[in-house]
């Protein structure tokens, strides 16, 4: 593709919590006409695009002042030849022209909320409503390769409506928390060394499973054929027909019962190692096909237990619903219900969790419940594979039916086990404010307390902090006012920090140079 058109874009660099503007000069076209030339697009390339879309303006949103960017749409973005997307530059001169095109009705209606007709009022919700437009025009409008699974699509489903659902409590409030919700992509090649180690081990043993399932088979069907041949011998030359006859009669019926037997262990020894198979495609690697083709197999042939068949059939089930890219609801919620009826006890541990996950796609209020009783049972048992992984299920499913204190919990239990930097302050943020929200602000205090002394560094825990206090003190606003200034004061670049100003504003406060003032 020649690239015959340049444009000036922004370069934003970024330092401590500041962000600076520059710009420069680059070789591309529009994102609006790379979608209608292109038709396709890989995976990687679109979730690379839609993080630097995120990030830019987050960063933008972090310069001096608190600009907004304003047009947030396809046409705003430029694709250069090297693939790197860029915003355009909306001051520069040579820009103008794009600017007017997009100031016509047919793109604002497509980009911009029916109460706001106009690009004329600017606002970070604003801006995050035209990138959730932008990464519906981008998923509609293009082919992805490969295909979104479902994990995937539910997740941009879930930004998108958490920035189009702008009075939403639930609302995005920020592009850096968008860039962080966006799905990472791995290869297949990728996803190997990442899992392989583990998947590998696991269908090694199945692997030797099947291998000594076989040759045990084998063995008996040559054990068979050699003690036939040699007995039939020995018959002949003994002369004695009638006795020798009788003899390998009675030896053939116990071969038989025996011959049987093991073919019937070896199918339920295959089944076993079907199940496995279909469990770990399931859980680990969400390939829902191989799941669905391993748990079939599981359902051919002999089985150990009905029960063990009906939970593979069940799973089938479930593994068919989620392998189609437009979930069958009803469907899954049937197939989840009787796969759960049948599940009691340790040995039935894996598939608690397949059904927990099952239950995971589903948004009503009494699948979430059902979800939360069967992760209880989970618990209950003490298995120490997939607790975490049950845990943020059950998390997620409290806070979503309002149950905010028990959500918190749950919360606080994966703070005690993460490790990571990143998961840690998204954690101390969200059992502050589910504390927050059920009124217990002590506890609310007592953790984003903790959050501040291990990463004090981090601006959004400070202003969470600032708004906890500010709670505490509802009818003392002189100590709120304290507080404010007092972390102005610590750390003068708090001001531009979007909570902040808004955390002011709810307060009924004003900056006057460090002052924090009432509002006049």
């Amino acid at each position: 593709m020649a690239y015959e058109q340049g444009y000036d874009v922004l370069r934003l660099i970024e330092h401590s919590e500041s962000c600076y503007v520059s710009s420069e000069y680059v070789r591309g076209r529009t994102l609006i006409r790379y979608i209608r030339e292109e038709k396709e697009i890989e995976k990687e390339q679109l979730f690379a695009w839609m993080r630097k879309m995120a990030g830019t303006l987050a960063c933008v949103h972090k310069c001096r002042g608190a600009p907004c960017y304003q047009y947030v749409n396809p046409y705003s973005m430029i694709i250069a030849e090297d693939e790197e997307l860029y915003f355009l530059d909306l001051k520069a001169a040579s820009n103008q022209e794009m600017l007017i095109r997009m100031q016509k009705r047919t793109i604002r209606e497509h980009f911009l909320p029916e109460e706001e007709a106009y690009y004329q009022r600017a606002s970070v919700t604003l801006d995050l409503y035209g990138l959730a437009r932008t990464y519906q025009y981008l998923l509609a409008e293009t082919e992805v390769l490969p295909d979104l699974n479902k994990k995937e699509i539910l997740k941009l489903e879930k930004i998108i409506s958490r920035c189009l659902n702008r009075q939403s409590k639930k609302a995005c409030q920020s592009a850096q928390e968008i860039k962080r919700m966006i799905p990472s992509y791995k290869n297949e090649e990728e996803k190997e060394r990442s899992k392989g180690k583990y998947f590998r081990k696991w269908l090694y043993i199945a692997a030797a499973v099947v291998v000594i399932i076989l040759g045990r088979s084998i063995f008996a069907e040559n054990s068979h054929s050699t003690n036939s041949y040699s007995e039939k011998s020995h018959a002949i030359n003994s002369g004695n027909d009638v006795k020798a006859a009788e003899t390998k009669t009675g030896i053939d019926e116990k071969e038989a019962a025996a011959y049987t037997a093991g073919k019937k262990e070896t199918a339920e020894q295959m089944q076993t190692t079907e199940m496995e198979l279909g469990s770990l495609y399931f859980l680990k690697l969400e390939d829902y096909e191989k799941s669905r083709q391993h748990f079939e197999a599981a359902c051919a042939g002999t089985k150990k237990t009905d029960k063990e068949s009906g939970i593979a059939a069940g799973m089938a089930a479930v593994s068919a619903c989620l392998a189609e890219k437009t979930l069958p609801e009803e469907e899954l919620k049937q197939a989840l219900e009787q796969t759960a009826l049948l599940l009691d006890g340790k040995e039935d541990a894996i598939y608690y969790r397949c059904v927990l996950k099952g239950y995971t796609c589903l948004d009503a209020k009494e699948q979430r419940e059902e979800l939360l009783r069967l992760g209880i049972q989970y618990r209950a048992l003490g298995e120490k594979e997939g607790q975490e992984e049950v845990t943020q299920w059950m998390a997620m499913a409290y806070e979503q039916n309002g149950k905010k204190s028990d959500a918190a919990k749950m919360y606080e239990e994966l703070l005690a086990v993460e490790g990571k930097r990143a998961e840690r302050e998204e954690l101390y943020r969200k059992v502050t404010e589910l504390f927050l929200a059920d009124k217990k602000n002590d506890d609310a205090m007592r953790r984003i307390r903790e959050g501040v002394i291990e990463y004090p560094d981090s601006l959004e825990l400070q202003v969470l902090k600032l708004r906890v206090t500010c709670k505490e003190k509802e009818k003392n606003r002189g100590a709120c006012r304290k507080a404010l200034e007092r972390a102005v004061k610590n750390r003068t670049d708090i001001q531009k920090n979007e909570d902040f100003r808004k955390l002011l504003q709810e307060q009924g406060f004003q900056m006057k140079g460090e002052k924090v003032c009432e509002k006049e």
